[in-house]
């Protein structure tokens, strides 16, 4: 089944999104957004994710620790599907370089070779999308 390929080295997720309540719909979509991170990992980066969190925030769209947690806005989700993988992929880059060395941005483009055609869009359309 899609959750034990997906869900093989996942400790825990966390939803924490005062703005959408429990709509249903909302969750799909959250539930969405977390297997395909674990798709694109399984893909590119195979590394271990410890945790997946989902929270409104205004200025970052995703995050990555060094403790191996990555937060999305959950505004992601307002945004086409090229910019969330992009975004996903950014963040999954970071699990092998905790920076923006050369070095990350060549894990970026080995996932989506067209990674600055969406970095592009969404430094020039991001901020028009909000709850």
């Amino acid at each position: 089944s899609a959750d034990s390929l997906y869900y093989k080295n996942f400790d825990m997720l966390t939803i924490l999104s005062p703005n959408a309540g429990y709509n249903p719909g909302a969750l799909a979509c959250y539930e969405g957004s977390v297997i395909t991170t674990f798709y694109l990992n399984d893909l590119y980066f195979k590394e271990n994710i410890k945790a997946i969190k989902l929270n409104y925030t205004t200025s970052k769209w995703g995050s990555c620790s060094s403790k191996r947690t990555i937060v999305f806005s959950t505004k992601l989700l307002l945004l086409p599907s090229n910019v969330i993988d992009y975004v996903i992929i950014h963040e999954l880059a970071h699990l092998k370089e905790m920076n923006h060395s050369p070095n990350f941005w060549k894990w970026v483009e080995s996932a989506m070779s067209d990674y600055k055609k969406w970095d592009k869009w969404l430094n020039k359309n991001g901020k028009d999308f909000d709850f």
